[in-house]
């Protein structure tokens, strides 16, 4: 949880993307229940993963609209991410 009052940002952390619907599902579920009204999903940056993000575009890109740079250029300006977002790592 990244946080910096009075908002909160949930952080939820995936090694390797297997069912993207489920998974995705999983996260904005936790996200409803917890009332967080922002969800960061850090991915490890694999072929793998990108390779699921691409197939999974349909699902992934509605809950997840903010890309990695957009959403890395927000927290280095120290602002909350605009909306739910990816990272590599």
């Amino acid at each position: 949880m990244l946080v910096r009052p009075p908002h909160r940002v949930g952080v939820e952390a995936v090694t390797r993307i297997l069912d993207v619907q489920a998974q995705i599902r999983s996260i904005l579920l936790k996200q409803s229940v917890a009332q967080i009204p922002r969800m960061v999903l850090v991915l490890a940056d694999t072929r793998h993963n990108r390779s699921a993000l691409v197939d999974g575009a349909p699902t992934i890109s509605p809950a997840f609209p903010l890309a990695h740079r957009a959403l890395m250029r927000e927290l280095r300006l120290g602002q909350l991410p605009s909306a739910n977002g990816i990272a590599f790592v």
